[in-house]
């Protein structure tokens, strides 16, 4: 952990002198500090966050609190900024044009600066009021296969890899909080578990006596926490994105660590098939899947026959054993993927429906017994993902699953 000797929490009205103190940023934003303003945004669970605005350009300042920010009571050490920042530096070359760009870092305040995405909105909020952004899927799948190959050992030294991971290791408490909150509290009796009660009580009991669920939550654990294939964001839901007009961004990578790629597929997948188990009568969001896991797929061809040169030590060993058929180990490394994905996809959905930090899209229920249902059917086919993933082999089969499982009586 970083030391924060010096730190201070900002208040709003300390924000703009404290941007006025970097040259580059008065530069950036034009005029004099008493010229901008200051508006507080913070929306997630942790950090505090602020959108400056002056005369030339608008900026996005997040500092990290000593603890949750919707729970004081809950400590949290300042580095998770740092993580963010170190993440950012890392993905910038590889989707520059699919980040906020960052701007300045403070080690010391642990204040992260990047450029203003405005009039951008979270796509969560988005997917509720039934707008589905242009392009989404086909963005983020493009994000995750060139993050995902990009800072793997496919496109890299051992050496540079073991870095890569050194760096990310020390993220252990948000890492904690993901095995914790992920992987853990919602298959077992926990006080932060928020199933609806009474509807979804008995359901809670048979996910914690199911022991084919269990095992397939282990296997995945052993997998997050053992597979550094490559460098994660981490928490890469629907409430991580921003868009306008065609315009995706991801954001908030401060859950950034080296982990399987399947976990990140995972994650969006998840929240795309939440949004659409809340809103059964609209397919918006299921609409993005197949263009998603497509867009993945095409990326990951087009960037495997570019890794010759690239001197990545796993891509030089598959090429020697497969050196007439290139597109033999790509196929493996894919549906390596694919498996993964369909796991930490059941278990998101199954986190996000009755643990800790549930999704708002399923206010969209008419009435509470609909709501109760709904929830219902998106743990039942978030265990089918889990415990059979082979049964769906394909984005098709997937999909058509889906689509009976949101509408099967309950």
């Amino acid at each position: 952990m970083i030391h924060h000797t010096a730190y201070r929490t900002l208040a709003r009205t300390d924000v703009a002198p404290y941007l006025a103190e970097v040259p580059s940023l008065t530069h950036l934003l034009g005029g004099r500090a008493a010229d901008w303003s200051v508006r507080e945004v913070s929306d997630g669970n942790l950090n505090m966050v602020w959108i400056v605005e002056g005369p030339a350009r608008a900026v996005c300042v997040k500092q990290s609190l000593p603890h949750v920010r919707v729970d004081p009571a809950w400590s949290m050490p300042l580095d998770r900024t740092a993580f963010e920042a170190a993440y950012l530096r890392e993905v910038e070359p590889l989707v520059p044009d699919l980040i906020a760009r960052p701007l300045h870092f403070d080690p010391v305040q642990f204040v992260l600066v990047t450029e203003a995405l405005r009039p951008h909105r979270v796509v969560r909020g988005m997917l509720i009021d039934g707008i589905v952004p242009t392009g989404l899927g086909a963005a983020i799948g493009r994000y995750v296969a060139t993050t995902g190959i990009g800072t793997s050992l496919l496109a890299a030294p051992f050496e540079t890899m073991m870095g890569r991971i050194a760096t990310f290791a020390a993220n252990t408490t948000l890492t904690r909080i993901t095995v914790d909150l992920v992987m853990t509290d919602p298959f077992r009796a926990h006080p932060r578990n928020r199933p609806m009660r009474p509807e979804l009580e008995a359901l809670e009991w048979d996910l914690s006596c199911d022991r084919a669920l269990a095992a397939a939550v282990a296997r995945l654990r052993a997998r997050f926490l053992g597979t550094p294939q490559a460098l994660l964001h981490g928490d890469l839901h629907t409430g991580s994105i921003m868009a306008h007009d065609g315009d995706i961004r991801v954001i908030d990578g401060e859950f950034a660590l080296c982990g399987p790629v399947g976990f990140d597929a995972g994650m969006f997948l998840a929240n795309l098939l939440l949004s659409g188990f809340a809103n059964p009568h609209t397919d918006g969001a299921m609409d993005e899947i197949a263009p998603f896991w497509t867009t993945f797929v095409a990326q990951a061809q087009t960037l495997w026959q570019a890794l010759e040169t690239a001197g990545g030590d796993v891509y030089d060993a598959w090429a020697l054993s497969h050196a007439d058929e290139r597109a033999v180990p790509c196929a493996a490394w894919r549906a390596e993927i694919w498996r993964d994905m369909l796991g930490f996809c059941g278990l998101e959905m199954i986190r996000r429906t009755i643990g800790y930090a549930q999704v708002a899209d399923y206010a969209v229920a008419p009435d509470r017994a609909r709501e109760a249902a709904r929830r219902h059917r998106a743990v039942t086919f978030a265990r089918r993902l889990l415990t059979v993933p082979e049964a769906l082999p394909s984005v098709t089969w997937l999909l058509d699953a889906a689509q009976d499982a949101r509408r099967e009586p309950v």
